[in-house]
């Protein structure tokens, strides 16, 4: 009899999960890589942090789509970056 381990277990399931919400994943991805990929867009967001205090240093990481643990820390600082991310698409809107 083939027993699985936890871990493979664990992977599983939460792969299954991951794909429930793929598209709101994919979205988050993107946001991150149009602010990562330049420099201008990087200081706007940085400058959110003086108009909202932010109870985290820590950065956005892009995350490895296989590997679900770093999909969970993009998650996780991301989701302490809500405000920017909103601040920087109502600029986006008003510069149009």
């Amino acid at each position: 009899m083939h027993m699985r381990c936890s871990a493979h277990i664990l992977n599983l399931i939460v792969s299954g999960g991951l794909k429930e919400i793929d598209l709101s994943i994919r979205k988050i991805r993107v946001a991150c890589k149009f602010v990562k990929s330049s420099l201008s867009r990087f200081a706007s967001f940085k400058r959110c942090d003086e108009e909202v205090s932010v109870s985290t240093k820590a950065m956005l990481i892009l995350d490895v789509p296989t590997r679900w643990n770093s999909t969970y820390l993009m998650l996780d600082v991301v989701e302490k970056y809500e405000h920017h991310f909103i601040t920087m698409s109502m600029l986006r809107l008003h510069m149009c």
